[in-house]
């Protein structure tokens, strides 16, 4: 579908593990709109306003090369609008930088994805985080209809609770095949951990800015 090939803004020289221009991970959101000959003719970079206009146009570049199976409806070429999300190792450079692409995923694309408050019991004795994956099935209303929570033996029902509670207020924009809603699916991997500052996030916020720290 789409090669993870690297993608140089500027020229960056290698950097040591723990300088500041050491290389790091952000997860970028699109909308693609894929043609009956499966290229990609529309891009679109979810809060593009928020990030710099060059790794704004690099994101874009690399979307637009993408190509998938040519979709079908009822036995005839179709269009397909999906979200995607695009994850980069980035390394910083004295002037720009370099982008390596590091996967890509087509998905319903999420809007919202608030979660409520943890519950007390969310750790057992001795325990400072766990992981869990959440499945959702996307309704044609761009609603999380079911809910699948996986986590490692052991964990507390709660936690399954918790998770499922919270993809009720979940919202996304369903892809579409020929420009009509279909149904979906999305999966995220959440880490919740007693450490504040490890906690989830809220996804509207700027992905970019997160993991930069603002820079």
């Amino acid at each position: 579908m789409f090669l993870p090939l690297a993608s140089t803004l500027a020229a960056a020289n290698p950097v040591e593990p723990n300088s500041p221009n050491a290389p790091y991970t952000v997860t970028v959101q699109a909308r693609v709109l894929f043609g009956t000959d499966g290229r990609a003719q529309e891009v679109g970079v979810v809060d593009s306003e928020s990030q710099p206009s060059a790794f704004v146009a690099a994101v874009k570049n690399r979307l637009a090369k993408a190509r998938i199976q040519a979709p079908s409806d009822q036995g005839l070429p179709a269009t397909l609008g999906t979200g995607v999300s695009m994850t980069l190792e980035v390394t910083p450079g004295a002037i720009g930088g370099q982008l390596r692409v590091l996967g890509l995923q087509m998905h319903p694309l999420a809007l919202a994805t608030r979660l409520v408050a943890l519950p007390d019991d969310a750790f057992i004795s001795g325990e400072t985080e766990r992981e869990l994956l959440i499945l959702c099935d996307i309704d044609l209303q761009g609603r999380c209809a079911q809910a699948t929570v996986k986590g490692a033996p052991g964990m507390p029902e709660s936690v399954r609770r918790w998770a499922r509670l919270s993809t009720e207020a979940w919202r996304f924009e369903p892809q579409t095949l020929n420009g009509k809603p279909i149904t979906g699916s999305y999966e995220t991997r959440l880490r919740i951990s007693t450490d504040p500052s490890l906690q989830p996030e809220d996804f509207r916020a700027s992905k970019f800015n997160r993991a930069t720290g603002g820079r």
